[in-house]
């Protein structure tokens, strides 16, 4: 909210063989956005995260 004009901010981290990637990128209107983790191992979100 207090980044208007942000369209997108990807987040890599990686080393040889591990990859990750924390993507957000808002959606239609200012209040909602789409957060996605992606990476090359299994890896589970917790609820207090969620």
């Amino acid at each position: 909210m207090k980044m208007p004009n942000l369209k997108a901010m990807e987040i890599w981290n990686g080393r040889q063989g591990l990859a990750a990637l924390f993507k957000y990128q808002p959606e239609g209107d200012e209040q909602s956005a789409m957060v996605s983790l992606r990476g090359t191992w299994y890896f589970v979100l917790q609820p207090p995260v969620i």
